[in-house]
């Protein structure tokens, strides 16, 4: 635990994440001496170098990779001709925008890891949207999210073949099921953008509560929906029913948000009357 301290309270403090890594790394030689069977001596700590090192590579190769990318991009002004090419598509409309920054943010970041990923993102997505007035932590965290979701995104889905290699099953069909589980993530990144306050960055704790209310509703629907089951089996209609409502749940308008989530309570609470009620009359409702 004192190592994560030591980090925790140097970053806060202000100092470089190289310096209180460091501090962090010699507060653990300093901790494991306390016991006998933890304690490191000049052999244990040269190992752990050893692994520690050996452990980078893959991030400094990747980081490494996408500097080369980075370079390439700004050097030629692709960069900004992808920029320019997604606001013209998008036509000034927000919302298509959005849909287009998320697919570039997913195609950006399949393949390579988390911090390259977000790096190629925030220099080539993330402006476009601040240029279209979205706040820019906000505009990050949406790049940033749909970054990362690319690894869960067939028809790479990296997640997805190192689970498939553990449970020993087909890569692809685990990816389908791994982008089904966690669909809801695709729809977070739209309530950051609409209702910031979800970030708790407002100091307002009522509509932070709110924010966080509404994407409960919005991903409760999604989820429904999209494995269609909630206490049972789900009828076509009522996923579709839940799926349209979820929209609803977005924007950070009240009469929105009230019917958005007034139907989806609606159709949740039939949906478990119905299911109570054939359990007692011991029938499937399909």
């Amino acid at each position: 635990v004192l190592p994560i301290i030591v980090l925790v309270t140097m970053l806060v403090m202000g100092s470089t994440a190289m310096k209180a890594g460091f501090y962090s790394i010699i507060s653990v030689v300093f901790i494991s001496a306390f016991q006998k069977d933890t304690r490191m001596g000049i052999k244990r700590i040269l190992l752990a170098m050893e692994n520690g090192a050996r452990a980078v590579l893959p991030i400094a190769a990747a980081c490494a990779c996408s500097g080369i990318v980075v370079g390439i991009l700004t050097l030629t002004g692709l960069g900004l001709k992808i920029s320019y090419l997604l606001v013209e598509l998008a036509h000034g409309s927000l919302p298509a925008l959005l849909l287009l920054a998320m697919l570039a943010s997913i195609l950006l970041g399949m393949g390579i890891t988390t911090t390259a990923a977000y790096l190629l993102v925030a220099i080539i997505i993330a402006p476009v949207l601040v240029r279209m007035g979205v706040a820019p932590l906000a505009a990050h965290m949406f790049v940033f999210y749909y970054a990362v979701i690319s690894t869960i995104t067939p028809p790479v889905a990296l997640a997805a073949y190192a689970a498939a290699g553990i449970a020993e099953t087909d890569p692809f069909k685990t990816a389908l099921v791994g982008f089904r589980v966690g669909i809801a993530k695709f729809v977070v990144p739209f309530y950051i953008i609409y209702t910031p306050d979800i970030m708790l960055v407002s100091g307002n704790p009522l509509k932070a509560a709110i924010a966080i209310l509404m994407a409960f509703f919005g991903i409760w629907a999604l989820a429904g929906s999209a494995c269609g089951y909630v206490f049972r089996e789900l009828r076509f209609y009522e996923r579709l029913i839940l799926f349209i409502c979820i929209p609803f749940t977005i924007p950070n308008k009240p009469i929105w948000n009230i019917t958005g989530a007034g139907i989806i309570s609606l159709i949740t609470v039939y949906i478990w009357l119905t299911k109570k009620k054939a359990d007692r009359k011991g029938y499937t409702i399909v």
